[in-house]
């Protein structure tokens, strides 16, 4: 019988928690033209109407394997968030809701829904951050991913490393 010390057993749970950490910071999509296929959205080299992905991914993100995945730039207009996803609101200029210009929120669930007069389009379901606002729906276009989530004492400077979409 093997006893392991507490070297071996720091190790390990260094491990698990790496390994946690980079599932959680993992941002993923699903791609509207690309059926049920999953893909990681990455942080660098969004426009205002292209974004990075890489994938598919598979199902496991863990245990991913590089080498079958592409990079490749996407309309951004392709992107369907996942329940999980956290984001932050903008460009309700006009807007009875402008309020919610730089909130954080995370995707609760989404929709998609057809105007015949307007342009059609998925809109989410958002819980703030903030306890003390309600859940609300926003279209595609006011929601932006967040990459890294602020500090509590960074207060309303959150817009650190985030994407259009």
């Amino acid at each position: 019988r093997r006893a392991h010390g507490i070297d071996y057993l720091l190790n390990q749970t260094t491990l698990y928690v790496e390994s946690a950490l980079k599932f959680y910071k993992t941002r993923v999509v699903r791609l509207k033209s690309r059926g049920n296929e999953q893909f990681e959205l990455l942080p660098y080299g969004a426009g205002d109407t292209t974004c990075v992905v890489k994938g598919p991914t598979g199902d496991d993100l863990i245990n991913r394997i590089p080498e079958e995945e592409e990079t490749f730039t996407i309309d951004i207009d392709d992107l369907l968030l996942q329940i999980g996803t956290p984001v932050i609101c903008h460009g309700m200029e006009k807007s009875k809701i402008q309020y919610l210009n730089g909130k954080i929120a995370v995707v609760v669930s989404w929709e998609s829904w057809i105007n015949p007069n307007k342009e059609s389009g998925i809109r989410y379901e958002l819980r703030f951050e903030d306890k003390n606002m309600k859940q609300c729906m926003l279209g595609e276009k006011f929601v932006r991913v967040v990459f890294d989530l602020p500090d509590k004492e960074e207060g309303d400077h959150r817009r650190k490393k985030m994407t259009r979409l």
